[in-house]
């Protein structure tokens, strides 16, 4: 299976670039975002990319829109539907740092403006956004590390927000974790079931040390009973490497590092769909003496555990093997390098949708630190050897990501080759598919979106999504049925397009505040929604 050569990502070639963040959209469509540093502050940028590693976006999209020059940094990202993905990351145009989202299409489509996720006005920090997404059930959920005061109170808190499939907020924030318990906390994870029901994790010193901590949201969104320690007390004090996963039966899995216990052991604890406790695992690696460095863990969709083990024999060796969700060793540790006495660290994996696994590591056999890739069947047979994800051979490659899905497996990393760290990222595709991708970029049917911001003042986008080419016609009314102004009248495309009303007349004239409706109208489709100017 050839790799090809690298292909940097960024289209500027000056500056610092770190973060990288990737994943899937539905349309098989890569979607690449990072920290770029620039006149002496730093944003996010982003691009998207087809299987053939061609640019969606003719030029890469700096998601944070603020004009101050302001430092972003930190995105994570999340596919929401079928058509758009969002972005969280801390920006600072504001003060410290507050959370913001960004909605973008896999057309390249911006849509809206960032909007501010944490509703405090204070010049204290918001940071660690992590973010998780049904596309069944429409929804997002944002959670963050929050330093705000609470009853004259201060310390850290975990707050989360839900918002919709567009990146849209209608709910306000609200408190996660127990609002007396200010100690130091880390390192928030968040993932939803096909029900609706939600759980945040986190890191968390209120006992001295770190131990994680997690709390239910029902489907509604309220929160279902008091946090709770999800480590074991006694036994858990120096967590690494915290994860939570769903799998295709709605259970949750919570995946960590201990590294206090004496031999060092992976932790998994299952909770079935409805938050009650399921099976639990405790691993050491099975040949004695041999210390536990680091780990990935990735869930299939049968609830079947990955686990990678990076441990210290000598030289840094890297061994993978699978488990039941109870502990039961359906696949025995063994070893991913193809080669010894080298070091390989820093492993990242990831299961397909069709339970194929890649695994990622940083490795030192040619002397430079180097990224490789091992990819694995559903039977975790491997597919050819070892390869290294570039030609080319770098000062240092650093912090690997990969994601597979229907058939190619993707790699990004960073590397200083061109003018400081730049992204790059390669692919390879592991099983023929006939999937035809400019059909998956159409969307299944019409809608009209409802307008953000609402209430608005002194302007508001429109987005609407066409499946097919169609003339188009978007207008104004107000609380008469009087029309206002035409803001869309042309033929259009199939996709996803927008459209922007500044509260003004047919003759440009600023309208009085008040109820206003807007209404689209194809051959086929008629909707209209309300919305709301502000003085």
């Amino acid at each position: 299976i050839p790799f090809g050569n690298k292909i940097v990502k960024n289209s500027s070639s000056t500056g610092r670039r770190w973060q990288p963040s990737l994943n899937f959209n539905a349309s098989n469509e890569y979607m690449l975002s990072w920290s770029e540093f620039a006149v002496d502050n730093s944003d996010i940028h982003l691009n998207i990319f087809d299987d053939s590693h061609n640019s969606i976006l003719s030029n890469e999209l700096k998601a944070n829109d603020d004009s101050l020059g302001a430092i972003s940094i930190n995105p994570q990202m999340a596919v929401s539907t079928d058509w758009y993905n969002l972005i969280v990351f801390e920006d600072r145009r504001n003060d410290a740092g507050d959370i913001y989202i960004q909605t973008i299409s896999n057309a390249g489509i911006r849509l809206y403006s960032n909007i501010k996720v944490n509703q405090d006005n204070d010049a204290v920090l918001q940071t660690e956004p992590a973010i998780a997404a049904s596309i069944d059930l429409k929804k997002s959920l944002v959670t963050w590390v929050d330093n705000r005061d609470i009853n004259a109170v201060s310390g850290q808190r975990i707050f989360a927000r839900f918002g919709t499939e567009f990146g849209l907020f209608s709910e306000n924030e609200f408190l996660v974790s127990d609002s007396l318990q200010t100690a130091l906390k880390k390192s928030p994870q968040a993932a939803i079931n096909s029900s609706g029901k939600a759980l945040i994790v986190w890191l968390d010193k209120r006992l001295g040390r770190d131990h994680i901590y997690g709390q239910w949201i029902a489907s509604n969104g309220s929160l279902d009973g008091a946090d709770f320690m999800v480590s074991d007390s006694l036994s858990d004090s120096t967590i690494t490497d915290l994860q939570v996963a769903v799998d295709n039966s709605s259970n949750f899995y919570v995946t960590y590092v201990e590294k206090q216990q004496t031999p060092r052991v992976i932790k998994s604890i299952q909770f079935l769909g409805d938050g009650s406790l399921g099976a639990a695992f405790t691993k050491e690696f099975p040949v004695g003496g041999i210390i536990i460095e680091q780990s990935a863990v990735a869930v299939k969709s049968n609830g079947n555990i990955i686990v990678i083990f990076g441990v210290n024999d000598t030289y840094r060796r890297l061994y993978l093997a699978e488990y039941s969700s109870a502990g039961v060793e359906l696949t025995a540790p063994f070893e991913i390098l193809d080669m010894t006495n080298i070091d390989a660290v820093d492993p990242y994996v990831a299961v397909s949708n069709n339970d194929y696994v890649s695994v990622t590591w940083v490795d030192t056999r040619n002397g430079n630190k180097e990224i490789y890739t091992q990819l694995f069947d559903n039977l975790l047979t491997p597919i050819n050897g070892n390869n290294k994800v570039s030609v080319d051979s770098p000062e240092f490659m650093q912090t690997p990501v990969t994601t597979a899905h229907n058939g190619r497996v993707w790699y990004s990393w960073a590397d200083p080759r061109a003018n400081g760290l730049n992204i790059y990222a390669n692919n390879s595709i592991y099983l023929a598919t006939d999937i035809d991708d400019s059909q998956q970029n159409i969307p299944s049917g019409f809608e009209l979106i409802q307008n953000y911001p609402n209430p608005f003042n002194p302007s508001t986008e429109i987005a609407f999504r066409l499946p097919e080419k169609a003339f188009v016609t978007i207008s104004v009314y107000n609380m008469l049925g009087q029309h206002v102004k035409t803001l869309v009248e042309s033929d259009l495309s199939a996709g996803v397009h927008k459209t922007t009303w500044d509260a003004t007349n047919q003759f440009n004239n600023r309208v009085a505040s008040g109820i206003y409706f807007y209404k689209m109208e194809t051959e086929e489709f008629i909707e209209m929604k309300k919305m709301m100017l502000l003085k």
